[in-house]
Parts: C-alpha cells; structure tokens; sequence
C-alpha cells in the first residue's frame, strides 16, 4: 500500500468521522452578510456564500503547516487540475463549515436565504438524498429560493448510444468509460455517483418535499443570487422555494 493511500485511509476512515462526530449537534448562526449555503462546494464557493463540506482535506488544510499538506496533496486527483499553491489559495480563503451532512444541516428553522449545491445529490443513495433536500427545505427562509445541479442521466444514455454505435464500427474506446474504471487506490464514501437524476425524477422529490415554483433553468442563468459566479459546472439545473 502507498503511503498516500495509508494517509487517506487514516485520515478519511479515522481521523474525519471522529472530528465531524464530535460536532455533529452544533448549531451554527448564519451570517446575515451573506448571500446562503453552498452544500458540498468542494474548493468552489464565492467569498459571500458560506460553504458546507465534512471534507477531510479541508479539516486537514486549516490543521497542519503547509509544508506537511504539500505531501499530502502531491497524492490526490487535484493535481491534474491546480498547482499546490492555487488549491492551497482556494482551500484557505473559503468561509467554511467543516459538517458531515448525514447528520443534516447544522442550521436553525428557516435562517438561510439562499441554498446552493452543485454535483453533489448524485453521490448519495437516493433515500440520502432525499433527506438532505428535507432538511434544506426546513432550514430555507420563506420566500427563499435553492439551486440544485446534477449531471444529468438523460446526457449520459445520449452519450452512451453515441459510444455504442461506435462500438458497432469497430471502435470500442469511448464505450470503455462506461465498463471499466480507472480509479486506483482508496476511494471516500462520496467518490462514487449513488443515483442519477433527470428532471421529472428530480422534480416529484422536491414537490413532495415541498418546495414551490420549481423550473429548469440554463447554466449560469436563474434567479439565485451571484449565479453567474456559483455556478461553475453544467448539467440538470432546477431552481425552486418556499
């Protein structure tokens, strides 16, 4: 085993679970400065949203001294898509609440203006994932308004008849991403997709739930506050409230 993958192990199966254990019932009060929640923002969250992520390497960035995580990083999947110095950038300039979210949103009834949350639901089983949207309906303000992005499942069946009927000409690589993965190495609980969505699927859960004017909307378009910015990957776009 690499030591990175000992490190991850130690660090996403040990060290995180006890940590967000711990905190799992406190309550946060939700700065009146800002624009709402981000839920699972990763490193992408604008500097007026308040990020919402039980993350190990963010529990880990604002731990240790930067010479310890810069071995730390040199193992993980970022490093194809940022140098050390702008994840390290990105990572300690967000506003964030460290939270496991199968525990809920650590927020009082209706204190949030705004919800956001972008390719995160599919990496939950869908029960999971339904009461997470529970529990953003009950921590959303009246007349509040939630943004939810997921890659889409109608995208990915047009992609996979597009791989097939290549396949059918002899060429077989772009059916590959579809039968076999890549993935070497220890992998967290939310690495995998749990359940994908299209509209009407995605829909009759939020009605049931609640919400009200639900409508797709196009990327980096819609009534959220700060779109243009939070937004940072297409897919199945609904935007709804309460």
């Amino acid at each position: 085993m690499k030591i990175n993958d000992l490190i991850k192990i130690i660090g996403w199966e040990l060290i995180n679970p006890f940590v967000l254990k711990r905190k799992r019932n406190k309550i946060y009060d939700f700065p009146s400065t800002l624009s709402g929640i981000n839920i699972g923002c990763g490193i992408h969250n604008p500097s007026n949203w308040l990020g919402v992520d039980g993350g190990f390497t963010h529990y880990l960035i604002h731990k240790i001294p930067k010479g310890m995580y810069k071995l730390f990083f040199s193992g993980q999947k970022m490093v194809t898509n940022y140098t050390f110095d702008e994840y390290y950038k990105l990572s300690k300039s967000i506003q964030l609440v460290h939270h496991e979210l199968k525990y809920g949103l650590p927020f009082k009834d209706n204190s949030i203006p705004n919800i956001y949350s972008s390719h995160f639901l599919e990496h939950l089983f869908r029960a999971d994932a339904k009461k997470l949207l529970e529990q953003c309906y009950r921590v959303l303000a009246r007349g509040g308004t939630m943004r939810i992005c997921v890659p889409s499942i109608e995208y990915e069946i047009d992609c996979m008849q597009e791989a097939i009927e290549k396949y059918k000409t002899k060429n077989s690589d772009d059916i590959q991403q579809f039968i076999t993965s890549d993935t070497v190495g220890f992998n967290s609980v939310y690495s995998d997709h749990r359940y994908m969505y299209d509209y009407k699927r995605l829909s009759e859960v939020l009605n049931d739930i609640g919400f009200i004017n639900l409508r797709e909307c196009k990327y980096r378009e819609g009534d959220l506050p700060d779109v243009a910015i939070i937004d940072t990957r297409e897919g199945l776009i609904i935007e709804c409230s309460k």
